[in-house]
């Protein structure tokens, strides 16, 4: 349930100037649009339109069980580990914990 906040912006003898704001929380991260419920993905406590979820690198579409974050940034797994081969895994203090959950995620993905 969502309510829009209602000020005054502006009030003479004649007229009254609404603006209708929407709530911070509901906006989409990237756009800064208002992401509706069923258009929308909550990832790392952020709001974002499911168009607007994707990756840095190649800009395809990710969903909550595709994605790596690393920094803040969201990633593919072929860009992902792309960007661990280039920058080599000591480097960005990703440890044993992420590379065995990048080998799982692989075992359970049906290629077609």
């Amino acid at each position: 349930f969502w309510l829009p906040f209602i000020a005054v912006t502006k009030m003479t003898k004649k007229s009254v100037k609404f603006t209708i704001k929407t709530q911070k929380k509901c906006l989409c991260t990237v756009c800064r649009k208002r992401a509706y419920p069923m258009d929308a993905l909550i990832v790392d406590k952020k709001k974002y339109h499911k168009s607007c979820f994707c990756c840095e690198h190649c800009k395809n579409k990710l969903s909550l069980g595709n994605y790596v974050s690393l920094h803040g940034h969201f990633y593919c797994l072929p860009h992902y580990k792309q960007l661990l081969k280039s920058k080599g895994n000591s480097d960005n203090g990703i440890g044993q914990k992420l590379r065995t959950w990048i080998s799982k995620a692989q075992k359970n993905t049906v290629r077609v």
